[in-house]
């Protein structure tokens, strides 16, 4: 399912995940950008065994640039319902100054 949006009135509506049990029982799960739905981010999960971190990860990878679907960041300043600028933190400024070039 794609990324939901924020509801800034009430909150988000998040119903679960599947992170949850792999961590518990001790599974690897890596997840990778697989496309956009609306402009949002969707991802695919691979989960293995215990102790397959390494083929995991290349499995992981290999899909991740197969697909081509990783986008850059979008760092642009956002503004708070208060009016405020959330993500202007040095390293973020430092990081629009170099894509500006």
């Amino acid at each position: 399912a794609p990324a939901w949006l924020t509801d800034y009135a009430n909150g988000d509506h998040h119903v679960g995940g599947n992170s949850t049990p792999p961590a518990v029982a001790g599974y690897p799960k890596v997840t990778v950008p697989a496309g956009f739905a609306f402009d949002l981010p969707l991802g695919i999960s691979f989960m293995g065994r215990p102790w397959t971190e390494r083929t995991l990860i290349r499995l992981a990878s290999a899909f991740e640039h197969a697909m081509g679907h990783r986008r850059p960041p979008d760092l642009r300043p956002r503004v708070d319902l208060a009016g405020r600028c959330v993500n202007q933190l040095p390293f973020l400024r430092a990081l629009q100054d170099q894509a500006a070039v």
